[in-house]
């Protein structure tokens, strides 16, 4: 069997040659790697995103997604991995049945010379019926309290994603990400007061004319659109805000929510990630839609000529390493715009990697 760290660096020599390291990834590979062997010691390589800016020093940051698998098969979590003790919310669903959602996603500040994780998120199709033990778990009760106000005050075409808290910084955030529904999102592309009043109904206020008028040109484009909110302890949602675009357009059909416990919200995350092969994807950066959306960022400043070497990192490849074959994939998955008090101030792309050998 092959290590994570070997995996990682098979995905890395074929995601950051031509010199696409120093141009688009920068120089953060072996403290990634470090992160990687960390994180992912003794169970298999699940699924990682190296999260890219568009805008100045080359450089990356990193998510480890923990599969339900490698949950459950690691138990504990190292005391130095993640700032905070998250060890109960790691047993919390450890000896759970898998309920068709990843599990947990640990995020490293790489680009900051840091291999100590400072956030747990809990993704995708978890009941919200468990929210309270989830914080009670990483020690914040009150975050369960604000999770759920914010669901109720969602509008109707809004769908939880994930969630988790932000645990290096001071206010310790309650980070929420949604995404909308076709029929949502069409809706703010035609009359954008309606998005300012869905965001008002949840509580955030920090728009601007900018702001409004830039998301209702992207929502007329054929994607997917999430949100993210930092909602702070006392329960307000702050000044920042950011509005994400998936490479891929939604699908013709849609899977029925699973039966039981799944909360309404909850509906089958394929609606997120859009399934598009890679040379797709690679046509669509030349000369397609995501073309236009990449040179429309750049239009407004918030992204250089790099984004141009996006489609050469994006590959699927099957490789035999003597007895074992190996599956390797990394392609970007989506963009992402932040705003603080209205004001744009950076863009970035998501690559999701993954390896699988059999």
């Amino acid at each position: 069997m092959i290590k994570p760290v070997d995996i990682f660096d098979i995905i890395c020599s074929h995601a950051a040659r031509h010199g696409r390291d120093e141009k688009l990834f920068g120089k953060n590979f072996p403290l990634a790697r470090e992160a990687i062997a960390h994180s992912l010691a003794g169970t298999p390589f699940s699924e990682i995103w190296f999260e890219v800016p568009l805008l100045g020093a080359p450089r990356f940051d990193l998510y480890v997604v923990l599969s339900y698998e490698t949950i459950k098969a690691r138990k504990t979590l190292p005391a130095d991995l993640i700032d905070g003790d998250f060890n109960a919310a790691f047993e919390l669903y450890a000896d759970k049945k898998k309920y068709g959602g990843y599990g947990y996603a640990i995020a490293f500040d790489i680009s900051e010379g840091k291999t100590k994780s400072h956030a747990l998120h809990l993704l995708d199709t978890a009941p919200f019926y468990d929210v309270e033990k989830f914080f009670e778990a990483v020690g914040s009760r009150k975050a369960a309290e604000h999770f759920l106000n914010f669901v109720e005050r969602m509008p109707k075409g809004w769908h939880v994603w994930y969630y988790g808290l932000l645990t290096s910084r001071a206010d310790k955030p309650l980070r929420i990400d949604i995404y909308t529904s076709r029929a949502v999102k069409e809706a703010y592309a035609k009359d954008i007061s309606l998005f300012a009043r869905h965001l008002k109904d949840v509580g955030f206020s920090a728009v601007s004319d900018t702001f409004l008028a830039r998301t209702k040109e992207l929502a007329a484009m054929p994607f997917v659109m999430d949100l993210q909110f930092d909602v702070l302890p006392d329960g307000s949602t702050g000044s920042t805000i950011s509005t994400s675009f998936s490479f891929g357009k939604f699908p013709k059909e849609r899977k029925e929510i699973p039966a039981g416990d799944i909360a309404e919200h909850m509906e089958n995350a394929q609606v997120v990630y859009c399934n598009i092969s890679a040379a797709e994807l690679k046509k669509d950066f030349s000369q397609g839609e995501v073309a236009a959306l990449m040179e429309k960022i750049q239009s407004w400043g918030l992204a250089d000529e790099r984004w141009h070497l996006l489609p050469e990192a994006t590959f699927i490849k099957r490789l035999s390493l003597g007895a074992v074959s190996l599956e390797i994939v990394n392609r970007p998955r989506y963009l992402k715009l932040r705003y603080k008090e209205g004001k744009p101030f950076d863009a970035k792309v998501y690559f999701q990697a993954t390896g699988v050998q059999e």
